[in-house]
C-alpha cells in the first residue's frame, strides 16, 4: 500500500511517497503505458524505460503544481477509479511481474522541494498462459 506524507516548514515542502505501484503495460512496437494505482496518475513512453522515467518526472511535477495551486497535495491523493484500471486490465487474468523498484531523492533548491520517492513499484502484467 502506498503512503503518502507532506510536510511544510514555512515556505520549504518535504514530500515522501512510499511504494506506489504503478501498473505498465505495452511493448516497443506500439508504445508504453504506466498508470499509478493508488495515485490517479498516467505517463507514455516509447519504450519500458521511457515510460518509467517519464512517469517519475510528470509525476514530480505533478506534486510540484499542486503545491504551487493548492499548497498541499491532498486533491492529488486520488485513487484511480475501478473502472479506469479494470479497462487497462481488460478481464482476462494477468500475471503481474515487478520490473523494478525505484527510489529516487531530488532537492530543488529553486523550488524549495523535497521529493524522496522511496520505490515506486512498476508492475508489468501479461496475460496468464493456460495451464
Amino acid at each position: 500500500m502506498a503512503k503518502a506524507t507532506h510536510i511544510q516548514i514555512e515556505d520549504k515542502h518535504l514530500v515522501i511517497v512510499n511504494d506506489l505501484h504503478v501498473l505498465v503495460s505495452g511493448s516497443d512496437e506500439k508504445g508504453w503505458f504506466a498508470q499509478g494505482v493508488e495515485i490517479d496518475y498516467s505517463a507514455c513512453g516509447e519504450t519500458l524505460e521511457d515510460v518509467k522515467k517519464n512517469f517519475s518526472i510528470g509525476f514530480e511535477y505533478t506534486i510540484k503544481e499542486h503545491l504551487k495551486r493548492n499548497g498541499n497535495i491532498e486533491s492529488f491523493l486520488r485513487y484511480t477509479p475501478f473502472d479506469e484500471l479494470h479497462a487497462l486490465l481488460g478481464a482476462e487474468d494477468f500475471d503481474f511481474s515487478n520490473i523494478s523498484a525505484v527510489g529516487t531523492s531530488r532537492i530543488n533548491k529553486d523550488d524549495d522541494l523535497f521529493l524522496p520517492f522511496d520505490k515506486f513499484c512498476f508492475l508489468r502484467h501479461e496475460l496468464r498462459q493456460a495451464a
